[in-house]
């Protein structure tokens, strides 16, 4: 059987294999066994510290995936082909970015109110707003969560404008800041992260890499990953509580703790699961958009000896507990040709942009969840806003050039 480090190796070598053709790490080829390989060692290096070892039943299930998907991605994503996004008329999109704020904001305000009964304590907010999302049904209205969605693809226009100097950064930061607030309140980490990632798939590529500009961003991720551990509870430092003894050490330490516990736990809990020395129920659905569910959250089960549990199961529980290996292998194929054909043509339009920095976001947090198929109606709104601004905006542009 194969233990935890030789998936390692494997995982890693497949990675340096594929790399020697491409030279890019970004290519998804490439970065779905680096990512995984690096996880795969990670947990062996974390099993001295009491984190359960990979169950080797789920091996077959980790080696098929990631062949399957590294096939697709590198039959369509070998290279990348050359291309330049068009410069876009910003000024009418700030003002765009300032009517949403005006008029959607107040939206989602009261849409929290209705739910939380104190939204005064921002503090409580966060985790009172989860909690009735996740555990009581509650949702916010449309309009409050299409202006969230329409946060996320527009924030990433404005950083490649940014990078194309055509805007400051403080007015970026202006620009994005609600959204990004919002979105943290509302769904935690998660979304923020995919953003994060996807954002710096754009720097790599558009770029001039400086690493004050990497530590920063560095830091700045790390920031929000802390407060959203805090927020939500995730950690002993209970912030308000006001008789809190916690130190500052010990909210680093919770919040170190808590990164690490959610960059390994997903393939320790999905090996225990499918060597049915855990129990899960199959809430998760990769065709979640076609068959008109939610996401659920999944059940909790212990992923180190002391106890500690987590309720993430990486991408696989979205397709193995419901579509068997066969449709796992299958899944995985599609989502290496997608995210290999969007890689290839990322710098032909701003929706293949912004789909390539997507994916490359979902393709790393596979070792979280599923990010490519129960997506599929954000893709959608995320192509077709894309579109329509970069029409409109780059003929405004040529209009006024022209005259």
């Amino acid at each position: 059987m194969i233990d935890t480090l030789q998936l390692a190796i494997v995982h890693l070598g497949l990675a340096m294999l594929l790399w020697l053709p491409t030279r890019r790490l970004a290519s998804p080829a490439v970065l779905f066994p680096f990512t995984w390989g690096i996880i795969f060692l990670l947990i062996v290096l974390a099993q001295p510290l009491g984190y359960i070892a990979v169950d080797a039943t789920a091996a077959p299930t980790f080696l098929i995936g990631t062949m399957c998907f590294c096939a697709g991605a590198f039959a369509t994503g070998r290279e990348q082909l050359p291309g330049t996004l068009p410069p876009l008329s910003m000024k009418p999109l700030l003002w765009l970015c300032l009517l949403l704020h005006l008029t959607l904001l107040p939206i989602w305000w009261r849409d929290v109110a209705s739910i939380v009964k104190d939204p005064s304590n921002l503090l409580l907010l966060a985790f009172a707003l989860r909690y009735a999302t996740t555990k009581e049904g509650e949702s916010l209205g449309s309009l409050s969560g299409n202006y969230l969605v329409i946060g996320l693809i527009i924030i990433p226009i404005l950083v490649i404008a940014l990078l194309q100097k055509r805007i400051r950064g403080r007015t970026v930061l202006l620009a994005s800041l609600p959204w990004i607030a919002t979105n943290f309140l509302t769904n935690g980490r998660a979304g923020l992260t995919q953003l994060f990632l996807g954002l710096l798939f754009l720097y790599a590529h558009l770029g001039r890499i400086k690493l004050r500009t990497v530590a920063i961003s560095a830091a700045v991720f790390l920031v929000v990953f802390g407060a959203g551990a805090i927020l939500v509870k995730k950690t002993d430092a209970d912030i308000s509580d006001e008789q809190s003894t916690a130190s500052q050490g010990d909210i680093v330490d919770g919040v170190v703790s808590n990164l690490l516990d959610y960059s390994i736990q997903g393939p320790i809990l999905y090996s225990r699961v499918e060597a049915q020395k855990a129990a899960a129920a199959p809430d998760w659905d990769a065709l979640f958009w076609a068959k008109g569910k939610h996401w659920e959250h999944a059940d909790f089960n212990a992923f180190n000896w002391s106890g500690a549990d987590g309720n993430v199961y990486t991408i696989y529980f979205a397709q193995v507990p419901v579509y068997g290996q066969v449709g796992m292998a299958f899944f995985m194929l599609i989502y290496g040709l997608a995210a290999g054909y969007v890689y290839r043509n990322a710098w032909r339009s701003y929706a293949h942009a912004l789909g390539a920095s997507y994916l490359f976001g979902a393709t790393v947090l596979s070792i979280f969840t599923d990010a490519f198929g129960p997506s599929m109606n954000y893709l959608v709104k995320m192509t077709i806003l894309a579109a329509l601004l970069q029409w409109l905006l780059a003929r405004r542009l040529a209009v006024r050039d022209a005259h």
